[in-house]
């Protein structure tokens, strides 16, 4: 499984450190970790994101720097419980090329005895003074153990049963007196309903030696104490703690605990704006014995408490709603939650304002992906196929779209004329300077760029009025050009020096260039011979440059179309390819008069390769990578040099791209090249173990990335940390761009103010069909339908409650919507009718009952869509779920009912009467093939119906003989696989496939239901949507996109 939408709903923030100057925050979820850095720019800036393969309970940061420098190779660790009862520990470090790496580091069982009653992990506490961590479950077990963050370190573990459900813990700071006391505290409720607090103390500190000689005090507090949300210790007062509770905020100290003391400090929480409940609370970190308090309204209260009084400062309103996580990095305040967006405010003034929003997706209900191939999706190319997913509960409902890619900023655009293609960029000894050189069909032009967005046209300078050059190079500020006839130089007086001259039957054909040589090939006009001229680079005793003839001219095999040059074992090598002939040429100079030619053949493939563009990718003077694309696909083959100097080849290793590389770049720090043409851009690089050439689609989300001739990024000089700056040529413009790694999901929100249930994608209008719940009408609830024009990103004049054609209201009082389905029919003149089929819910007073609604939709001038009420069917039941059945049939679930319709299209009336079959429970997912119902349902996770048209008869065929749960299911015909999932957070794959069973009066085939694979995920998958996927190796798969309550949406094959 592949995550393509990783989910943002983060539950736990940490501030790790500064690095160059940006805070750098680690967000948790409980299926993924994500660091970032902070800037006011570009607000929270992914830098690595790592996914979790059981789902997360609880975090905490161990260790960590305040300042962190750029030498700096290690940041601390992260402490995670999961739901599996295991502790799983991650390092957060810098490597060697500069990126960032959140790597598990061990992996162990929270208990060893696993002997708890219920499992350990809701909670991590930090010890401030000693190496040990807290952990509790709700039935009373504590559980403290050593810090062990290797893999051959066993951790100390002191085990305590408490008789109550323990709430909130902590440890607290010591006194200066007694730095090495431990004290932890708990608040629990006990089994008579008395909240209670109890405090352990180890005076003398805490090991393994000493583990058990502890005091232990407690108290019972008021009954208001069970309604406590937080606890926390304060630094800068020892052995104190803050408790909120819903209308007050009381300061204990374990010394008063231990005299039995009840009169400890409590203040009532003021109300601003309008009544609310306190929502957070965490200590300031800046100023001594302050603390942030934000109430559920949005208001944000800075708190100053001592041992005898407490202040409440009003400091404004942040924007509502907020999650119950806070995170302060002065002048910054961070807030987020499950199911919150997490947003950054400053706070260094008396209103504080927003500065950046992540948005999050969670709860998602549905998702659908918008393209003209149903919802086919490639690769991680959702540019090209938007997903729309619906979230959220009442108010905080939302319809976000989804789009994976890098943001690309824009540094300087250059008008110019159509028809050019990017051939080079070239360095300069001046720090913000850099040239590119671009051809048109009838000249070269080359221009001088500055970062500051300056552009000059040196072209005129360089002698390239009416000439088309085939190699432009800049070594130490002179300019070396190469055009069919000449090979001359221009130094920064504008003195021109020929070098060379081609004589009139010849014509030079192609040129390249390293640090210290020249390569020209030549044509002969009349006899249609080429000749490969190798040169030295020379500067005089006045610097000037000039070329010296390497050895004679040698004669290649025939007109070559490509070359590309590069030194592998101290050697230089010339590789050519040709546009007829599927064979490269190398030629390898050993000295200044010995060389060696290898025509080495492309053949014993499936495909017949022709190189039509040649570079090469190079990691180490050992090994080179020859690069060259052929029709759609992308070659490389991995070169060596053995110890007699002669070139061995490996297996080259062919991708298919889709489109024909017209232009390759030779890097400058040779480790990948970069390819982008059309609407697409590549990094292309090579694994130097497997030799496996690696294709990375960089998508681009505010589609800049348009026709592209020629993109090439900047010498090293001018690049960043995460970040890749590019030239590019696109349309009639040359832009210089900065592209902002790694790439990441880019979410924007619609908000629509009501539970989106379901969402539907309309093919023939392009619209989105949202079916909402939770809509309040006069008052009363009922559910209703929303339109999004995704032509133009906007919702339709929203209209409810609605109304169809004849007056009447789609929806009746206390309706719930359950399921949308689009119902397609043929006709037998092939014309098509699509209805929208929506099952529906009533609550009544007496008892429940549901109606099928069959609708038609017209989207008039006036950005309305009109409803008709085609068919309206009362159940006696909710109707869980619909779908439709081959040409004419549609398929309903009520209550514990499946049932089958048929439409005879000239009536528009159901022709075949009833046709049920009772099921073990309600039937909350469908899909069908053929005359097979496949479904989900609250007992099982999947089941498989057969209806016989000649009986009008429905039966069922096989289910899954390990029931679970089920959510939802998906058949994909084309592998003959059935994909479930359940509560219990798997996906399942079945095999379904028919067997000949025979018997005295019956020979038929029967389907089987085998189980093949199952695999158990961080959170629930509510939605699977099918697909034809690509793989890493650029094959096409049938499979299944699946989407969780949480928000992260995945691919499996």
């Amino acid at each position: 499984m592949e995550l393509i939408h990783p989910s943002s709903m983060f539950c736990w923030a940490f501030f790790i450190g500064h690095y160059e100057e940006m805070p750098l925050v680690l967000l948790g979820s409980p299926s993924s970790l994500l660091l970032a850095y902070f800037s006011t720019q570009h607000g929270l800036r992914q830098v690595e994101l790592h996914s979790l393969t059981v789902r997360v309970r609880a975090m905490a940061w161990v260790s960590s720097r305040q300042k962190v420098s750029s030498r700096d190779r290690f940041f601390g660790y992260l402490e995670t419980t999961t739901d599996a009862g295991t502790c799983w520990t991650f390092q957060v470090k810098l490597q060697n090329d500069g990126r960032f790496l959140i790597q598990r580091c061990n992996e162990r069982y929270i208990d060893p005895t696993r002997s708890c009653e219920e499992q350990l992990g809701k909670n991590i506490d930090v010890c401030p003074n000693a190496p040990y961590l807290a952990t509790s479950s709700f039935s009373g077990e504590l559980l403290i153990y050593s810090q062990s963050f290797l893999e051959d370190k066993t951790p100390t573990t002191i085990k305590l049963s408490l008789e109550g459900i323990i709430l909130h813990s902590a440890f607290l700071f010591p006194k200066r007196s007694s730095l090495t006391c431990v004290t932890h505290v708990c608040l629990l409720l006990e089994s008579n309903g008395t909240p209670r607090i109890v405090v352990h103390r180890w005076i003398h500190g805490i090991s393994s030696s000493n583990g058990t000689s502890y005091t232990s005090y407690s108290i019972p507090v008021p009954v208001e104490f069970a309604v406590v949300s937080h606890i926390l210790a304060c630094p800068d007062l020892p052995d104190h703690f803050l408790l909120l509770l819903e209308n007050k905020l009381c300061l204990l100290s374990a010394s008063q605990i231990e005299c039995g003391d009840l009169k400890f400090l409590q203040e009532t929480l003021p109300t601003y704006h309008s009544p609310a409940f306190p929502l957070s609370l965490v200590i300031d970190p800046t100023v001594p014995n302050t603390c942030f308090l934000i109430y559920e309204n949005g208001a944000l209260v800075h708190v100053r408490f001592s041992v005898v009084s407490m202040d409440f400062f009003y400091m404004g309103y942040l924007n509502s709603p907020l999650g119950d996580c806070l995170l302060p990095f002065y002048p910054y305040l961070l807030c987020c939650g499950d199911g919150y967006d997490t947003s950054v405010y400053d706070i260094s003034s008396l209103n504080p304002s927003l500065v950046t929003t992540m948005p999050s997706w969670s709860p998602m209900w549905d998702f659908v992906y918008t393209d003209d191939f149903q919802n086919i999706l490639l690769d991680n190319e959702v540019l090209d196929n938007s997903c729309y997913a619906v979230s959220g509960i009442g108010e905080s409902g939302a319809l976000v779209k989804l789009r994976h890619g890098c943001s690309v900023s824009v540094l300087l655009e250059a008008l110019m004329t159509e028809g050019a293609l990017l051939k080079g960029v070239l360095g300069s000894i001046e720090d913000s300077v850099f040239y590119v050189w671009l051809n048109y069909p009838w000249q070269t032009l080359v221009l001088r760029l500055q970062m500051d967005g300056t552009v000059e046209d040196i072209s005129e300078s360089l002698a390239l009025e009416d000439s088309l050059s085939l190699d432009v190079a800049l070594i130490k500020e002179t300019f070396l050009i190469v055009t069919d006839r000449l090979v001359y130089t221009l130094t920064p007086d504008v003195s021109q020096n020929i070098l060379m001259q081609c004589p009139d039957a010849e014509d030079f054909i192609l040129a390249t260039h390293t640090q210290n040589m020249l390569y020209v090939v030549n044509k002969n006009k009349e006899t249609s011979e080429s000749f490969l001229y190798a040169f030295y680079f020379h500067f005089n005793e006045g610097n000037n440059l000039s070329i010296q003839g390497l050895s004679d001219p040698i004669k290649v095999s025939s007109i070559p179309h490509c070359i590309t040059s590069f030194t592998l074992g101290g050697c230089s090598v010339i590789t050519l390819g040709y546009a007829a002939l599927d064979f490269l040429t190398y030629i390898v100079f050993l000295d200044d008069s010995q060389f060696s030619v290898y025509d080495v053949p492309l053949s014993g493939h499936s495909l017949r390769l022709f190189p039509h563009e040649i570079s090469f990718i190079k990691k180490s003077e050992a090994k080179v990578h020859i690069l060259f694309s052929s029709y759609e696909h992308i070659v490389s083959i991995p070169l060596t040099m053995n110890v007699e100097r002669r070139l061995e080849f490996g297996f080259p290793s062919i991708k298919k791209l889709g489109t024909l590389p017209l232009s390759f770049q030779n890097s400058s720090n040779n480790l990948e090249s970069i390819y982008g043409w059309d609407d697409k851009v590549y990094t292309i690089s090579v694994d130097d173990d497997s030799n496996e050439l690696n294709l990375n689609v960089l998508n681009d989300v505010e589609n800049l990335f348009h026709s592209i001739a020629g993109i090439y990024d900047l010498p090293k000089n001018f690049q960043k940390n995460n970040s890749k700056i590019v030239v590019y040529f696109s349309n009639s413009t040359l832009y210089l761009s900065e592209l902002l790694l790694p790439q990441r999901t880019f979410a924007t929100k619609y908000k629509i103010g009501a539970t989106p249930r379901r969402v539907l994608h309309d093919k023939f209008t392009d619209f989105l069909v949202i079916g909402c719940n939770h809509v309040y009408i006069e008052g009363k609830k009922t559910s209703d339908l929303l339109f999004f024009d995704l032509k133009s990103s906007k919702f339709l004049e929203r209209s409810w409650p609605s109304i169809d054609l004849k007056g009447k209201r789609v929806f009746k009082n206390n309706e719930t919507l359950y399921a949308m389905h689009f119902w397609i029919i043929r006709d037998s003149k092939r014309r098509k009718f699509r209805y929208l089929c929506l099952g529906t819910g009533i609550t009544g007073s007496e008892s429940n009952s549901g109606r099928l609604l069959i609708l038609t939709m017209i989207a008039n001038d006036s950005n309305k869509v009109e409803l008709r009420s085609v068919i309206t069917l009362s159940m006696p039941q909710p109707v869980y779920s619909v779908c439709s059945l081959e040409n004419s049939g549609l398929c309903y679930s009520v209550g514990r009912r499946l049932g089958i319709k048929i439409l005879d299209l000239e009536s528009k009336k159901f022709s075949n009467g009833e046709c049920e079959v009772t099921t073990r429970s309600p039937i909350v997912s469908m899909h069908t093939y053929k005359n097979y119902i496949f479904t989900s349902s609250l007992r099982d996770s999947v089941s498989v119906f057969e209806y016989i048209k000649e009986t009008n008869s429905l039966h069922l065929a096989c289910n899954d003989i390990s029931p679970a749960l089920g959510i939802d299911c998906y058949y994909l015909p084309q592998e003959k696989l059935l994909f479930g999932c359940d509560k219990e957070k798997h996906i399942t794959c079945f095999k379904y496939e028919a067997s000949l069973r025979t018997s005295q009066h019956l020979q038929k085939l029967e389907p089987i239901l085998s189980r093949k694979s199952k695999r158990k995920l961080p959170s629930i998958t509510n939605r699977l949507k099918y697909g034809l996927l690509r793989r890493s190796d650029n094959q096409e798969l049938w499979g299944i996109v699946g989407g969780t309550i949480g928000g992260d949406i995945y691919k499996s094959f």
